[in-house]
Parts: C-alpha cells; sequence; structure tokens
C-alpha cells in the first residue's frame, strides 16, 4: 500500500509538470492579431490589439475585443481592423487651404502693378475687381482626391468658401493689404467610407508687393489659420457599435515671398517668368476621441519648405462676346523640407501606442486659366479653373461667377 501511495504522488508530480508544459505550448502557439494582419497599417493597428488581449482586459477592452474575435476568416478580421483606423489627412487638407488662400492674393496682387493695364487683371478668379479697387472679395472651391500611400488609405475632399480684403498703395512703389476667409471642407477617409471630418476654417492674412525697375517686382504673403477639426468615423464589428467622435481645433501659419519679372510685346501680350519660396507651419495638439473603439492622439509639428518656379502667359481674345482671356499660368514646385506624417496613438481604453506613416509628395505641377464672357453691357460672365497634380494626388479649384461692372 505504502508503495502505491508512493507511486500516485510521483505521478501526480509528473502530470503537473507535463500540464505547464503543455499549457505553455499553447499559449505560445496561440496566434496574434499581429500574424493574421495583411498590410503596414492594419499591422501596426494588430500590434495594439495584441497589448489589449494579452493582460487582464475592463469591460470595454472585452466589449472589443469579442467582437474582434467574431471575424469567421482572416479576410473578414482584416476588413473589421481597417474599420479601426484613425482618420489622419485633416492636417494635409488643412495645409492645402492655406495654400489656396495664398493663391489668391497672389491674383490681387498681380492684378495691381502700377504699369498694367486691365488687359493683365490675371488669376484664380480672373477680372472680378478693378484694377483701381482697393476693396475686393471672391470665392473659393476644390474637389480633391489623393490615392494611397504609406499606411494611408487615402481620401476625397470637397471644399467652399470665400475671401476678402483691403489694400492701398504705401507709396509710389509699395502696396500692402489685409485679407479675411472663411472655408469649410468635407473629408471622407478611404480606411472607412463612413469616416469624415468637418473642417471649418478661419484665415487672416496679410500681403504685399514692391514694383523694381525693369518690370521686376516682389510680393510677399503672410497668413495664419485656426482649423476646427469635428470627425466622426462609424464603426459596426459582428452587430458592436464601436463609432467614434472627435472635436479638436489646429493651427496653420505661413510665409511666401514671389519675384518676377515681365516680358511686354505686340503691345498688349505679357509673359512673365517667376520664383518662389514659401514657409509652412503646422501644428495639433494633443486630443482623444469618444466612443467604443476611440484613441488618443499625440501632438503634431510640421515644418515645410516649397520652392517654385513657373511663368504666366496674358493676351487678349478679340472675338464675339468675349472681352479676354486673362492668363495661362503653369509653376512646377518642390518640397524642399517636408518631413514623413507621423502619427502616434494608442486606444483611450488603453493599449500600446502604434504609429501610421504617411509620406509626402513633394513635387507638384500647377496649371490655370481664367477668361470671361460678355452677356450683356455691364453683365458679365466669368470662369476660372487651376488643377495641381501630385504622384496620386489630383485638386480641381474653379470658379463660375455672374459679375455686374459699374
Amino acid at each position: 500500500m505504502l508503495i502505491l501511495i508512493r507511486l500516485m504522488r510521483q505521478w501526480l508530480r509528473i502530470s503537473f509538470v507535463i500540464f505547464i508544459i503543455l499549457n505553455s505550448a499553447i499559449a505560445s502557439a496561440r496566434v496574434t492579431y499581429s500574424q493574421l494582419a495583411v498590410g503596414g497599417a492594419n499591422f501596426n493597428i494588430a500590434g495594439a490589439l495584441d497589448s489589449v488581449a494579452s493582460g487582464t482586459m475592463n469591460a470595454a477592452q472585452t466589449t472589443l475585443i469579442t467582437a474582434i474575435n467574431s471575424a469567421p476568416n482572416q479576410q473578414a478580421l482584416n476588413v473589421d481592423m481597417q474599420k479601426l483606423l484613425p482618420s489622419i489627412n485633416s492636417a494635409e487638407k488643412n495645409i492645402g487651404a492655406l495654400n489656396d488662400g495664398l493663391s489668391k492674393v497672389e491674383t490681387r496682387l498681380a492684378a495691381l502693378r502700377n504699369d498694367e493695364s486691365a488687359t493683365y487683371k490675371t488669376g484664380f478668379n480672373a477680372g472680378d475687381i478693378s484694377i483701381n479697387s482697393s476693396m475686393w472679395i471672391a470665392p473659393m472651391g476644390s474637389i480633391t482626391y489623393q490615392a494611397a500611400k504609406g499606411d494611408n488609405f487615402g481620401y476625397k475632399a470637397k471644399s467652399i468658401g470665400f475671401i476678402s480684403g483691403f489694400d492701398a498703395m504705401a507709396d509710389c512703389a509699395n502696396l500692402v493689404g489685409v485679407g479675411f476667409a472663411m472655408t469649410g471642407t468635407r473629408l471622407t477617409d478611404f480606411s472607412n467610407r463612413n469616416a469624415t471630418t468637418n473642417t471649418h476654417r478661419y484665415h487672416a492674412l496679410l500681403y504685399g508687393t514692391r514694383l523694381l525697375e525693369n518690370n521686376y517686382s516682389i510680393d510677399w504673403l503672410v497668413t495664419a489659420s485656426y482649423n476646427k477639426n469635428k470627425g466622426q468615423r462609424l464603426i459596426n464589428i459582428s452587430g458592436s457599435d464601436l463609432s467614434v467622435k472627435s472635436q479638436y481645433g489646429t493651427y496653420n501659419f505661413a510665409l511666401k515671398v514671389v519675384q518676377s519679372k515681365s516680358f511686354d510685346f505686340f503691345e498688349s501680350y505679357r509673359f512673365t517668368p517667376l520664383t518662389s519660396i514659401q514657409y509652412g507651419y503646422a501644428h495639433q495638439n494633443p486630443y482623444s476621441e469618444t466612443g467604443g473603439a476611440a484613441f488618443k492622439f499625440q501632438g503634431q509639428k510640421k515644418n515645410i519648405v516649397t520652392l517654385g518656379v513657373g511663368s504666366k502667359f496674358n493676351f487678349p481674345i478679340d472675338a464675339w462676346r468675349v472681352v479676354g482671356m486673362r492668363e495661362l499660368r503653369a509653376v512646377v514646385t518642390y518640397d524642399v523640407l517636408n518631413a514623413k506624417n507621423v502619427t502616434k496613438a494608442n486606444f483611450v481604453f488603453g493599449s500600446d501606442t502604434f504609429v501610421l506613416i504617411d509620406p509626402p509628395t513633394r513635387l507638384a505641377l500647377k496649371v490655370g486659366a481664367g477668361f470671361t464672357f460678355e452677356l450683356a453691357k455691364q453683365l458679365q460672365l466669368q470662369f476660372a479653373y487651376d488643377f495641381e497634380m501630385r504622384h496620386g494626388f489630383t485638386d480641381h479649384t474653379g470658379l463660375i461667377k455672374v459679375k455686374y461692372v459699374f
């Protein structure tokens, strides 16, 4: 009997060791979300999910992990993880809106050269104000598309707004002015077609030009904006509503200098080569979303330096009811300083931090034209169009306006 008891004890010890070994082997063999993730963005999200699932979970974490684990296969799991991706494109679009404002003010400066007649009124909204006017107002609108790049699935956006200003000659060679603009954008992320961000912006502008000898001129422009961003991501995974909302503010600043020289020929034709340099700054404070799969985002700062070279060609058209083709223009720009957009975030309810990287597209081509039709005496219909292209990116900016001339 004593021998039997000793054998049973020995067997229990061996069984316990075998249990520990098997349990450890099973745990180490468990498939992680990172192993099933397809694509860099999903892999980064999966790392955060692994950190949640490996620890003791609270109620919110349990709800998320249970929903994710309900995916019937790897493909469905990746679809669900993609729904969780945050919106990371509002900052880029805010910088674009700031550039649109600078372009509009450049138009005003181009129309106010002392040695230009009405033939040379040019730009985004060609001919929309008298060259002798000191107050002006103009609409702005654009449609933007960005294809996938890096961890960014891309986006589409529609914007609309207006810009106005007041300017005057400080002396015979210098003009200075101030301006104000309001713009709004609705942006939809391609990572989740139910993820949208609405942005309202308030811009302040200070600008001027100095006229030099031999048709040289130097324009300078300073602008800053405050952007109110309000977003939502509708997320439904296996019947669980994990939708989130966000509301946060961002700031932008830009300074631009343009040097140009005009060549006149055939009495009313003008060709103007130009070069430019621009500095831009973007700032975003840390903020947190609210909702089932909410993220907490770290703050971001970004500096951009852009060089540009291009030209403008102005010429009249003597045709029925056509007042004149005000301008054809083309500019090539390159960002000599523009670091990768790095988004760092973690789940509000607790997780490891993950990183999403969006590489910038530095080279851009911008072309445009503006012209006016005379519908009746003192009544004109104006058209203007500008197009910007980068690798995987397009932006169409246009205007249709009825104008009464007095």
